[in-house]
């Protein structure tokens, strides 16, 4: 599957973050996320806090905020725990600083 996800406009903010479990990758990655694309900023809390690899639309040298991610798993319960993971983690970074957004992605139960 591939999916192109993009946020409303001025949703990122960049004091929006992800809990990071392990401290080593929270040291290694917070100094990375200062002054970058606020998409990219997204990309690299979702993985420190995931594991979940996902590509910022930035680097596709675009001006809307999101990512593209492509997913080949054909184990249909590790697909559906990897797109809930990642409709969690964007769940959690917007609602970082109070703010809400609202996620379906049909089929998901």
């Amino acid at each position: 599957m591939y999916a192109t996800v993009v946020f409303k406009p001025n949703e990122l903010k960049s004091h929006q973050t992800l809990q990071i479990e392990n401290q080593a990758v929270k040291e290694y990655i917070e100094p990375l996320v200062k002054d970058i694309a606020l998409d990219k900023r997204f990309v690299y809390y979702l993985l420190a806090a995931t594991g979940v690899y996902v590509v910022p639309l930035s680097g596709f040298n675009l001006d809307l905020p999101g990512f593209r991610m492509t997913l080949l798993e054909v184990d249909d319960e590790k697909y559906r725990t990897t797109l809930k993971t990642i409709a969690s983690a964007i769940k959690q970074y917007l609602e970082s600083k109070n703010q809400i957004i609202t996620m379906c992605i049909s089929g998901l139960n």
